[in-house]
């Protein structure tokens, strides 16, 4: 009885969502490392989450021919890549800040 955004959406339909909230995310950040820290901190963004958009794309691509390919599995490797990405970048972006401790 459960009434989900996905559930709405639909499988293409919640591809689609997630890619147009990540696209203005993705932009917002950019904005805001650009205005606070410069432009190396937002290529370094863009850098570092590229993994996130190749995996969605090639996820997508596939989903778009087989939807049975949108599953658990496949959720949990894109949120693995995600998590891996930004810890990574926000801990360059840390020792860029405030130098390495033990330098």
């Amino acid at each position: 009885g459960d009434r989900t955004l996905s559930l709405m959406l639909g499988v293409l339909g919640t591809f689609n969502f997630t890619a147009g909230f990540f696209s203005v995310s993705t932009a917002l950040f950019s904005l805001f490392f650009v205005q606070y820290y410069g432009w190396v901190p937002a290529v370094l963004f863009l850098t570092i989450l590229s993994p996130i958009l190749l995996y969605f794309s090639k996820w997508y691509l596939a989903v778009r021919k087989d939807q049975t390919l949108a599953n658990y599995d496949r959720t949990m490797k894109l949120n693995w890549i995600s998590a891996t990405c930004l810890n990574a970048f926000f801990m360059l972006l840390y020792y860029q800040l405030n130098g390495f401790p033990w330098v």
